[in-house]
């Protein structure tokens, strides 16, 4: 009990500190952008040119989660997800690793985004904390159709087996997926869902099952600064002794001024691999910079 609670006082100094190194950044920035625009000229306006749009984000997350998984005693997992993203226009590329502390039971095969996918053959009561695994995604949003009131993406992301060998933090093996998705946007009613293929790697104990995984839901724009949703979840199960992933969650948004967003979410399981109930919550610090350049380039 006393490893546990030192362990997470680590972690909510670690969550400290890198939001201080952030709120630091920002400033730094800020003054730069500042003097930058006093200084230089106004741009001339080109006729033969393009605006390029460029976004630098970074993020950082507390998610909990609780359940049995079809064992004798419960299992909680608590992460801090680090993240960091950049896009241009219609790319964007992003890297995210979480650090993971586990107590119980069950076996972890992959965390995202707080939603964990886990495998209940371990037995005994124990913890085991580290890193999780290393998750590399690209995504391209297709262009402009229905008056703009629709989009649609494509993307591709992989898992590195980085994740530490304390025991059970990962499948230890690469994960590759790829997926499309969209969303329609009606007023301040906006739907949207996402649908994918992921290709598991096997490791020597255990014969994982390429998978289909899709998503539905919608959120509701309250203001410019507050929007609310719901969201259900379903994967197949990873092996043939498991269950699917069946998870419905809800959420909201809080857009800060200086590209500063939080989002807090709340959901629940309906299947022996899903967690019973997950929390979290997820700061993110965007800069943008726009330019013009010649389209003769």
């Amino acid at each position: 009990m006393i490893i546990r609670y030192i362990n997470m006082a680590f972690l909510f100094r670690t969550t400290l500190l890198v939001l201080l190194f952030v709120n630091a950044a920002v400033t730094f920035a800020q003054g730069v952008t500042v003097n930058q625009e006093v200084s230089k000229k106004p741009p001339q306006r080109i006729h033969s040119s393009e605006l390029l749009r460029e976004k630098f984000s970074m993020s950082i997350g507390s998610y909990f989660s609780h359940g049995e998984y079809n064992t004798d005693a419960a299992t909680d997992i608590f992460s801090v997800p680090l993240r960091i993203g950049y896009s241009q226009n219609n790319w964007k590329i992003s890297a995210q690793m979480p650090y993971l502390h586990i107590s119980g039971p069950a076996s972890v095969i992959a965390i995202s985004d707080g939603a964990e996918v886990v495998d209940t053959r371990a037995e005994g009561k124990r913890q085991r904390w580290g890193n999780g695994d290393l998750r590399l995604n690209a995504q391209n949003q297709l262009p402009l159709f229905f008056e703009s009131k629709a989009r649609m993406h494509i993307g591709a992301s992989v898992k590195l087996p980085v994740a530490s060998d304390k025991g059970d933090l990962g499948s230890g093996e690469f994960d590759y997926s790829l997926y499309s998705g969209g969303y329609f946007r009606s007023g301040r009613w906006v739907s949207n869902g996402r649908i994918g293929y992921q290709l598991m790697g096997d490791s020597d104990e255990v014969q994982y099952n390429n998978r289909w995984y899709a998503s539905l839901g919608g959120y509701y724009l309250v203001n410019r600064a507050y929007s609310a949703g719901l969201s259900t979840y379903y994967k197949q199960a990873a092996t043939q002794s498991s269950e699917p992933i069946r998870t419905v969650s809800t959420y909201i948004n809080w857009r800060l001024p200086k590209g500063w967003r939080c989002n807090f979410s709340i959901g629940t399981g309906f299947s022996e691999s899903s967690a019973d109930i997950f929390s979290g919550i997820q700061v993110t610090k965007t800069f943008v910079r726009k330019r013009r350049i010649s389209s003769n380039n």
